[in-house]
């Protein structure tokens, strides 16, 4: 099988010529032929020019021949076919009495046993080559086929690479980003037209510089790290700001890798300066917030307004990132504003300078308006003017708005720069929350001054005055002044914190506890005597008066007690009412009848006597007219005599 495989794919022709005597086999004679050789020189060359005896056998004297009608020497693969013969002659062991041909000089034809032999050579070769046309044709129109089928994927996949080339190029020529392909010397080496639109330049002078030209000198180094990590093969995504044609800057987003085959950089940029700018107003906004916050919390402990008018304006000023920042005060006369506080200004005018409230300046324009007003160019404004206090510094821009109080305006703050500066209205609110956070602390201050000034009145009152929170579990006292420390002996720290009761002590069953009781659960007001007592212990008696406290929705918030110590004054009453009772006894036990009277003439003595004279009670004609009492015929006579008396004194 390995030599048929040989020889067809060689286009060979295997011949075996048999010589047969008596039905035996005497002789067999095998051939190669070159079919092209052998149709070409069959008829004019010798077979002494093509016989080859590559192998002859010996053994029993036997010769088998093997011959080629090719020249071995003049091609390789005869050299083969002759090895390959050899081998397989030896491996099928034909040994038949073989004997060598006499060809010297014998034409190929009359080796071929006459005119039969060659027809039926040449027909075997027409056979074979009609077969081997045909497996040919076969193999072929295969191949044709195979071509076309390989030409036409070809074509097919050049038509989709084309079309991919195209429409990458449409995506290059027509992204919203920056599109780039840059060689490992840092030079652009292609842009999409995104670049000369975003950037102004054109694709020359782009093409022109390495790319590090255009970057922010702030940005460049780190532009480098990043480049040399490119050329290292790996990937990488940054920001950076480029320089754009008017020298103004914008944010680019980067992101790019390298080809180490190719050392090409494919690069996509996104313009994202709207988003910094984003960013930075959303940081600004924040930091805003975090400084209205800062500055409400000192408001809160802070008790000097000149140490939290200085923080306010020197915040507005980090803030706000302005050169001047001012509170104007609004003197009494209502005409002047002065430079209570600010940054920025002159050295003494902090203090001293003033501004009028006419409507020629901002101030006075921002008064009359009652709202914020914002100045884009000082040097082309019509509302008003600049007054001294800006123009001597230069200001261009700046906003101002109102330190509005509950019942009056406490003046404006401001802030200004010397260079032309949009403010937003988020700037303007910023101002406002510091003004109102000013107004705030000035009527906090306003309002501790006056209840200062209240408690130095109150602690210098004779009274005792406590305040009780009814909101509190057990209604405890909150306030008390001095007077109650005097009067009961205890110190008001020992004092907050507890319910009234304690002055009483064990001394519960009193009339006007009942009566105090009742008033706190109606919240109504309530006049009490009642016996308290000081640290030492002492009885004291105390006059108390109470009063609710409500609030704008009618909500009960405190109770305001009044202490009186009428103790003296009891003693007295009680001295008084002993004497009376002493004296009443003598008048008792008088025969004579004894009768008071007041201005009013109204009876106020009857004594025992009396009664028993004009036969009346005390109780019947105490507080009745003497009238009762005197005859009619007699009132005239004693009215006369009294009228006579009341005028000599």
């Amino acid at each position: 099988k390995p030599l048929i495989d040989t020889l067809f794919k060689e286009q060979l022709l295997l011949v075996i010529i048999p010589d047969f005597e008596q039905d035996e086999l005497q002789e067999t004679t095998l051939g190669i032929l070159s079919v092209n050789d052998c149709l070409n020189e069959i008829k004019i060359q010798t077979i002494d020019e093509y016989i080859n005896f590559p192998f002859t056998a010996t053994d029993h004297n036997d010769q088998t021949v093997i011959w080629t009608f090719v020249n071995p020497n003049q091609t390789e693969w005869i050299q083969d076919i002759d090895q390959e013969l050899d081998q397989q002659v030896q491996e099928l062991q034909i040994a038949s009495n073989l004997t060598r041909l006499t060809t010297q000089n014998t034409p190929l034809s009359d080796l071929l046993l006459g005119g039969g032999m060659t027809i039926s050579l040449l027909a075997g070769i027409s056979t074979f080559l009609a077969q081997t046309s045909r497996e040919k044709n076969k193999q072929l129109n295969q191949i044709n086929q195979d071509l076309s089928e390989e030409i036409h994927l070809r074509e097919a996949a050049l038509h989709q690479y084309q079309k991919v080339e195209q429409e990458r190029d449409c995506l290059f020529l027509l992204s919203p980003d920056l599109l780039c392909i840059a060689g490992f010397d840092s030079c652009f080496k292609r842009i999409n037209p995104c670049f000369e639109t975003t950037l102004g330049y054109t694709q020359a002078q782009l093409l022109a510089q390495p790319l590090v030209t255009w970057v922010h000198p702030e940005d460049r180094a780190e532009t480098l790290i990043k480049w040399q990590e490119l050329l290292t093969g790996k990937s990488i995504q940054f920001e950076n700001r480029y320089r754009c044609q008017d020298d103004s800057y914008i944010w680019l987003s980067w992101k790019a890798t390298p080809s180490l085959e190719t050392n090409l950089v494919y690069a996509v940029a996104r313009n994202i300066t709207h988003r910094k700018q984003v960013e930075a107003l959303l940081r600004s906004r924040v930091h805003q917030q975090a400084s209205v916050a800062q500055l409400g919390q000192s408001a809160l402990t802070q008790t000097s307004l000149n140490e939290l008018f200085t923080e306010a304006v020197t915040l507005m000023a980090e803030v706000l990132e302005v050169e001047y920042t001012k509170v104007l005060e609004l003197l009494p006369d209502g005409q002047t504003l002065r430079l209570r506080a600010g940054v920025g200004w002159l050295e003494g005018l902090v203090g001293t300078a003033t501004v009028g409230t006419e409507i020629n300046s901002q101030a006075g324009y921002t008064l009359l308006s009652r709202e914020p007003i914002i100045v884009e160019d000082l040097r082309t404004e019509t509302r008003f003017n600049g007054p001294a206090l800006l123009r001597d510094h230069h200001v261009i821009s700046g906003m101002s708005v109102m330190i509005r109080l509950k019942d009056r305006i406490f003046g404006v703050l401001g802030a200004h720069t010397r260079s032309k500066q949009f403010f937003s209205q988020d700037d303007v609110n910023f101002l406002q929350a510091i003004a109102n956070i000013l107004a705030t602390a000035v009527e906090q201050v306003q309002s501790t001054e006056r209840l200062q000034l209240l408690e130095r009145a109150i602690n210098s009152a004779s009274n005792g005055i406590i305040i009780t929170d009814p909101n509190q579990p057990d209604n405890p006292i909150i306030y008390a002044n001095s007077a109650v420390e005097r009067i009961t002996g205890f110190a008001t720290s020992e004092i907050i914190g507890r319910n009234p009761r304690f002055f009483q002590q064990n001394n519960r069953n009193q009339p006007g506890i009942d009566e105090l009781r009742k008033a706190i659960e109606q919240a109504r007001e309530c006049n009490v005597i009642l016996q308290n007592y000081r640290l030492d212990g002492t009885l004291i008696w105390i006059e108390l008066y109470i009063s609710p406290v409500f609030n704008d929705v009618g909500e009960l918030t405190h109770f305001i007690g009044v202490q009186n110590n009428i103790t003296e004054r009891r003693q007295t009453e009680v001295a008084l009412q002993a004497s009376e009772a002493r004296l009443r006894g003598i008048l008792d036990i008088a025969q004579d009848g004894i009768i008071s009277i007041d201005q009013q003439d109204r009876i106020q003595l009857f004594n025992q006597g009396a009664e028993q004279i004009f036969g009346y009670s005390s109780e019947t004609v105490i507080g009745q007219p003497l009238d009762l009492l005197i005859p009619q015929q007699y009132l005239q006579t004693y009215y006369s005599e009294n009228l006579d008396q009341s005028l000599n004194k």
